[in-house]
């Protein structure tokens, strides 16, 4: 297999083997508006999974717990406030990062001494943090600043560099294509936006 690799790659570098790419151009732009459509209609309708930096809330974090089961955070968050939606990821194997929406102190250390007790550790195992919305906001501005600003330089640098403004067009559109169809794709699988997503998609 690897020969065979191997060999088909001398094939392209030498000319032996081409494939006509451009000649089917049409067909490659016809897959990648319908990809960037589809992107389009996914965050229209389903729109993107703001981290915990972005829309504000509490935030605590369990540390090696002898039963990693999510299902404990959730009944023992719900049972204190029943209305409450709790987003619960794996950190390092061994503990788990629990965030909710904005709590008042005394129930962010409610919650501390119930999450302690149902997973059996010292309150001290248990963390807590909590981002408020100004900080929220204040995140995301500067996250859409930071894109609008890197495109801008993209296409000075791309324009400078092609010296065709046609070319630096075709460019910078390619590169919006990317990242729309990157964006859906974070859309549809429901992952988590974060700070580093954001400096993700400008690298």
């Amino acid at each position: 297999m690897a020969v065979n690799f191997a060999q088909w790659g001398n094939d392209l570098y030498t000319g032996r083997r081409s494939y006509d790419i451009v000649g089917r151009r049409k067909l490659w732009f016809m897959i990648t508006g319908a990809l960037v459509i589809l992107s389009g209609l996914v965050l229209g309708f389903k729109g993107l999974e703001p981290g915990i930096e972005f829309r504000g809330g509490s935030e605590f974090t369990v540390s090696s717990p002898a039963d990693t089961s999510q299902q404990i955070a959730i009944d023992t968050i719900t049972a204190i406030n029943p209305a409450e939606e709790v987003r619960i990821s794996t950190v390092g194997g061994n503990s788990l990062r629990i965030q909710t929406s904005q709590l008042t102190s005394e129930q962010v250390e409610q919650v501390r001494a119930a999450l302690a007790d149902a997973y059996g550790v010292e309150l001290s195992a248990v963390a807590s943090a909590f981002i408020g919305p100004s900080w929220g906001q204040d995140v995301s501005g500067k996250a859409i600043q930071g894109v609008i600003v890197f495109l801008v330089l993209v296409t000075v640098v791309m324009t400078l560099y092609f010296r065709t403004w046609r070319m630096a067009l075709a460019a910078v559109i390619a590169l919006l294509c990317d990242l729309t169809i990157t964006v859906g794709v974070y859309a549809t699988v429901g992952f988590e936006v974060t700070p580093a997503t954001v400096i993700g998609l400008m690298t």
